[in-house]
């Protein structure tokens, strides 16, 4: 049955590691004790576990052992599954009522040794003593295989990945994380590293945001002080107020934080907020200079500006609202600017139609200019102010005389100013500063083992440490995911390095992530063999495609991959692209099982009847699940590896049919191998294939890289 679910792009707020010399017990019940502790911190959504392994008992069973019992895989399965079974068994009745259940009667390897397969038998040749399982097989205590494994600053540890809600506080979640470390007790040889914290990069933004906005705010004052006076510029100024606390309240209603795009929204607010205040203000005086009483004035003043002041408005709101029409990840962040502004510039023009006036009629007050017995100008102020506006009167007649060829010549001039800046100036969406982290990806052949990867990891991940950087917080490596520009990769032949820098005020000197990124890409230059590497730094912000994009669509999966490799051969040959890859894989070799229904119907058997035992003889299934203390255990019953991974011992698997009798795998199916793809993507139901490409922006951008891979 298909479930449907949101895909969203999360990156961790913080994150945490444990390691020490310790027992993996240890290691991994302090590690899930720390887990539980960060979940209930109020605003986290998710503490992901990467590096923990669960607790497993294997019992590998020698086929040869089997036959020569005659006995069935199943017949072990069965005895465990009877024996570690822990179910409710029903209920007494006396005076409270108690639930009955049936424990488990074994927990440990030694006493799944001791289970009893099939009993002591009498037969005509003698008596036949009781098979167990430690008769038939090999058990073991340890831990499956993790599917995504850690390693932290060149120790195997557990990595706990603190992921916030949507709409939770960073900086509260950052502290609150930090002091549950601090409190956790830890058992002598363990330690804990926190580090990756978003909330150093969310301060700093917020302190150059807060001090960009406190800087503007002085300005604006300044001039309005300057230019309309002190007591003008005080009414003008309690606009601002008012017209961010509507901004606040409006974002409050709509569901939108306080963020870097909303602070940055308030700020382009702060010096247009005042223009519909300054228009009424001098409006309003100039009445009162003419002799008409305050309130008068103010009434009136206000009125023959109001629709003059509302289009000033609408037509500010008008340059921001098509950001509204955005669409796609892009859209929504930027949509936050819009909302904000035309919030704000509707808060200020309520101020402005109705506190203004009020206070204006309050406190207005017309200065008396001393009466100067002289025409010319006394002061220097004067004299300046009397040049200009003969300057500016001047001006203004010509431009009148010759209207038509000044607004011609106006209009010629920014036409050939923007057409100049669209020929001359690259396109960057978005610039890079000074990275925060950085990965190094790697990537081997689909049918790779872990213990492959492990090595190449291990190898990056030296490197790295060699470098001893006094900028670098931890050296991250986890096999078994990458990320990509779709997304992530998972699998044992996947994994990467991530290098956490410290926080941009720790660092030796500014620029040090930069450097650090371009030492680290020459760092494998000498990597030769089916490994793919790549060095990408950890953009903030939106999440972003690669900067070249291929995609080919077709029903041929086989025509789609040898053109994707035609089409990165050409990409290879734009000058600026590095690191064209191709999403499309091969899976890893496989051993299809080819079950034929003909002769499994002649047996009684059924294609999910067979599939069924071919997973058991797998381990693909636990046959019960045991518990010590508060940890679940997983009991698997398997054949053992060397017939697991022989075809023709496979072939042998004997399957018990529904009259009671035995027949080999290989008599109702065929075992042959293959390798097919790792996996299709589709778009609008066609198969695709996406060949993709990063670009060095010092020398192309990419728009140009597009354009000159579509030509």
């Amino acid at each position: 049955r298909p479930t449907v679910r949101e895909f969203r792009v999360v990156a961790p707020t913080i994150a945490v590691s444990i390691r020490g010399e310790v027992p993996e017990t240890v290691l991994r019940r302090v590690s899930l004790d720390l887990a539980e502790a960060l979940e209930t911190i109020e605003g986290v959504g998710e503490v992901q576990r990467n590096g923990l392994r669960e607790r497993r008992i294997t019992v590998d069973v020698d086929p040869d052992r089997l036959v020569a019992r005659g006995l069935p895989l199943a017949a072990v399965g069965d005895a465990l599954g009877r024996r570690a079974a822990n179910v409710p068994a029903g209920s007494l009745a006396e005076n409270d009522a108690r639930l009955v259940r049936g424990l488990a009667q074994v927990r440990t390897a030694e006493q799944i040794r001791e289970v009893v397969v099939r009993p002591a038998t009498q037969s005509p040749m003698g008596p036949i003593g009781a098979v167990r399982v430690g008769d038939v097989a090999e058990v073991d205590e340890g831990f499956a295989p993790a599917r995504l494994t850690g390693h932290v600053n060149g120790e195997p540890g557990v990595l706990l990945l603190v992921n916030k809600e949507s709409q939770a506080d960073s900086l509260r979640i950052s502290e609150a994380v930090r002091d549950t470390v601090a409190r956790f007790e830890l058992p002598e040889g363990a330690s804990i590293d926190v580090f990756g914290d978003a909330a150093h990069e969310v301060r700093r933004s917020l302190s150059s945001l807060y001090g960009n906005a406190a800087t503007g705010l002085v300005l604006v004052l300044a001039i309005l002080w300057l230019f309309v006076g002190a007591r003008n510029a005080t009414f003008a100024a309690l606009g601002i107020p008012v017209a961010l606390a509507g901004a606040l309240a409006a974002m409050a209603a709509m569901g939108i934080t306080i963020n870097v795009i909303s602070l940055l929204a308030l700020i382009l607010c702060l010096g247009v907020v005042v223009d519909d205040a300054i228009i009424i203000i001098e409006n309003v005086y100039r009445h009162m200079e003419e002799g008409t009483p305050r309130v008068r004035a103010a009434i009136e003043g206000t009125a023959e500006v109001f629709w003059p002041v509302v289009a000033s408005t609408a037509t500010t709101c008008a340059a921001f609202l098509p950001m509204l029409m955005m669409v796609g990840v892009l859209g929504e962040f930027f949509s936050i600017i819009p909302k904000v502004v035309v919030a704000a510039l509707c808060a200020s023009l309520v101020e402005a139609f109705v506190v203004l006036p009020s206070h204006l009629s309050d406190f207005g007050q017309v200065k008396r200019r001393k009466q100067s017995t002289s025409a010319r100008p006394t002061t220097r102020w004067e004299r300046i102010g009397q040049r200009t506006s003969a300057l500016y009167e001047r001006v203004l007649r010509v431009c009148l005389r010759w209207r038509w060829g000044v607004a011609l010549a106006a209009y010629a001039l920014a036409g050939g100013l923007v057409a100049a800046a669209v020929a001359t100036k690259d396109v960057v969406l978005f610039t890079d500063g000074d990275t925060e982290m950085f990965d190094v990806r790697v990537k081997l052949p689909t049918d790779a083992s872990a213990d492959a990867t492990d090595a190449v990891l291990h190898t990056i991940e030296q490197r790295l440490l060699a470098l001893d950087s006094p900028d670098v917080e931890a050296v991250v490596a986890v096999r078994g995911v990458t990320r990509t520009d779709m997304g992530a990769d998972y699998g044992d032949h996947v994994g990467m390095v991530t290098v956490y820098l410290k926080p941009m005020e720790e660092r030796s000197r500014v620029g040090a992530g930069r450097e650090l990124l371009a030492r680290a890409s020459r760092l494998f230059d000498d990597v030769v063999g089916p490994v793919t590497l790549e060095v990408m730094d950890f953009k903030p912000g939106p999440p972003r495609g690669a900067p070249v994009a291929v995609r080919l669509r077709g029903d041929d999966l086989d025509r789609l991959a040898e053109l994707s490799g035609q089409v990165a051969d050409e990409v290879r040959q734009v000058p600026g692209t590095r690191t064209v890859a191709s999403d499309f894989q091969l899976g890893k070799r496989e051993l299809q099982v080819s079950v034929d229904e003909e002769r499994a119907a002649l047996h009684g058997l059924t294609p999910p009847h067979v599939a069924g035992w071919l997973r058991l003889a797998l381990g693909a299934m636990p046959v019960a699940t045991t518990r010590d203390g508060d940890d679940e255990v997983d009991v698997v019953v398997r054949l053992a590896e060397d017939a697991r991974n022989d075809p023709a011992r496979l072939a042998q698997l004997a399957i018990v049919t529904p009259d009671g009798g035995h027949v080999a795998l290989g008599e109702v199916a065929d075992l042959a191998a293959g390798r097919g793809p790792a996996l299709i993507r589709h778009r609008e139901r066609d198969r695709m294939i996406t060949v993709t490409a990063q670009i060095d922006e010092r020398s192309t951008t990419s728009a140009e890289a597009n354009e000159r891979v579509a030509r």
